[in-house]
């Protein structure tokens, strides 16, 4: 919501609403005791003047986008002075869904099973990334920035760390972002390995053969 005011000491003819963007302005909306308000079919759909009057005004631009960050001006038109300027600036923050990965699964060159991970995130401006665990980390986190035509930028993390710790720890990305009250987690989930199944399966199967031939065993005693 954007609001401006204006003392009574001049003669106010008209009250407009302008964007400024790109070195250029142009209007939103103008309100006057004779034609009433009107907003620019641009911008119809988004912007509601919720305080109509000559020396108080205000508008509310609903679904606010990244392109409606800039100035906006709030001109009083009077008699004969001209037009009196208020300027009053927006800025739209944003930020995504943080999206992490499990990337290829290979062993290091001391034969250490290892995990590749990737935690990305898209903001305006660049969100803060990293990772809640340094002392585990095969190698130093790499860093990528890609910057959008939007005005947004994409940033991606990623981290080399032993399966060993994967499966035992809680190993989760951090995202900081002005945007955010607090900071993200977004937490790696591990399937067992392929070792560990066969050997959980294998224990399982062994168990179950146990069982049933204690049972057979106590069946035949029974028997006359």
């Amino acid at each position: 919501t954007f609001k401006c005011k204006m003392n009574k000491s001049k003669d106010i003819l008209q009250v407009t609403w302008q964007k400024e963007s790109n070195n250029s302005v142009e209007n939103m909306a103008t309100y006057s005791n004779n034609y009433g308000h009107n907003v620019l079919e641009k911008f119809i759909d988004r912007v509601n003047i919720t305080e109509l009057g000559l020396y108080a005004s205000a508008i509310i631009i609903e679904n606010v986008r990244l392109e409606d960050e800039g100035c906006y001006l709030c001109l009083f038109n009077t008699y004969p002075f001209g037009s009196i300027t208020k300027k009053q600036c927006l800025t739209v923050y944003a930020i995504s869904e943080p999206i992490l990965k499990e990337h290829t699964t290979f062993v290091s060159e001391n034969r250490v099973k290892c995990v590749n991970l990737s935690c990305s995130a898209t903001g305006k401006p660049a969100p803060e990334i990293s990772w809640n665990t340094v002392e585990t980390i095969q190698k130093e986190p790499q860093s990528q920035l890609i910057k959008h035509p939007n005005g947004t930028e994409t940033v991606t993390i990623n981290a080399i760390l032993s399966y060993t710790f994967l499966s035992k720890g809680d190993v989760f990305c951090r995202v900081k972002h002005p945007a955010l009250q607090h900071e993200q987690h977004v937490s790696v989930k591990t399937q067992p390995s392929f070792d560990i199944t066969i050997v959980i399966s294998v224990v399982l199967v062994i168990c179950l053969v146990s069982a049933l031939l204690i049972l057979y065993l106590n069946w035949k005693k029974k028997l006359p």
